[in-house]
């Protein structure tokens, strides 16, 4: 079945990307198994819901995934600056620079972790 329907008839679902349309008018009904929109469907109550809470899931997912992301380069941006770092300042306050380095790689983590 093809239809049509204006883009002021749609309201967001629960927050997400989703969109209800409210109202339409079709235009064409296929007799034939091949339709005009294969990508169209109809979908009610308890199966929007589901398509809701899935799409919810998802972005949820896709976040934890930048934020991984995020912390990695964050990663790769700092080690070199902490081992840098330690070497040089490892003289100046008596300690090995392989300490001061798991002190500062511990520090790193410490802040990681409050931002989460």
């Amino acid at each position: 079945m093809g239809y049509c329907f204006s883009r002021k008839n749609l309201e967001p679902l629960n927050g997400t990307d989703a969109q209800v349309l409210r109202r339409w008018r079709f235009y064409e009904i296929s007799l034939v198994p091949l339709p005009r929109d294969w990508r169209a469907s109809v979908v009610g109550g308890d199966e929007a819901e589901e398509i809701a809470r899935r799409l919810a899931a998802d972005a949820a997912a896709t976040a934890y995934r930048q934020q991984g992301a995020a912390r990695g380069r964050r990663q790769a941006v700092l080690e070199p600056f902490m081992q840098a770092a330690s070497a040089g300042m490892a003289p100046t306050l008596g300690m090995a620079p392989d300490a001061l380095l798991e002190l500062l790689r511990a520090q790193a983590k410490a802040m990681e972790a409050a931002e989460a």
